[in-house]
């Protein structure tokens, strides 16, 4: 029986001196924050526990796309094998992606949606309707109750919707604020007690 190992895709922004232009290949932005020079790190970390262990890395600019700096080692990367899990951020969405990870490696994906998707709303709104909210796995969390949707992935499609992957989702209401989470997965395997626990990783 194979191994189920997670990781995490992940990007840094790497900043050097902004008067200094001597650093090779760097370049400079002035978005989402004071203006700055630099670079943008993509890794790809192995999980143990809460510790992250950086098993594949590639250089760009600080101008770089998070995904699309980070696509060659989602895609490509030997440390990725059959049955392994990849836990992203919402800055990695891309329906294609997932749809490859699954098709040609056997690597199954959990992500965030973002709140500006149909997909969210959609997920969010059959959760309501089911009423089957439980409470969240971790005792920290009295104030939030999640719930299991199943077969969501007509909800979120690529331009290739013929070939897309079937996508189960869970919901994350926190009650005290009345705001809703939702992460989605290709691992339409797992028991929703499964992946209510792989939760904590996807939505902390």
């Amino acid at each position: 029986m194979a191994t189920t190992n997670a990781y995490n895709a992940d990007c840094t922004e790497l900043e050097v001196e902004l008067s200094n232009k001597n650093y090779e290949n760097s370049t400079v932005v002035n978005y989402d924050g004071p203006t700055r020079r630099g670079y943008k790190l993509a890794t790809l970390r192995g999980l143990t526990g809460d510790v992250g262990v950086i098993e594949d890395i590639k250089l760009g600019t600080i101008k770089d796309n998070d995904l699309e700096l980070s696509r060659d080692i989602i895609l490509s990367s030997p440390m990725l094998k059959p049955s392994d899990i990849l836990i992203n951020d919402r800055g990695f969405l891309s329906r294609d992606i997932i749809n490859e990870l699954k098709t040609k490696r056997d690597v199954d994906t959990y992500i965030p949606l973002r709140k500006n998707m149909l997909a969210y709303q959609d997920v969010v709104s059959i959760a309501k309707m089911q009423k089957s909210w439980k409470k969240h796995p971790n005792k920290k969390r009295k104030n939030q109750k999640i719930a299991f949707v199943e077969d969501v992935g007509n909800m979120w499609q690529s331009e290739h919707s013929e070939d897309d992957i079937p996508l189960n989702g869970c919901v994350v209401w926190d009650t005290k604020d009345d705001e809703y989470y939702v992460f989605v997965t290709t691992d339409t395997t797992k028991t929703p007690n499964k992946l209510f626990k792989l939760m904590n990783c996807v939505l902390r």
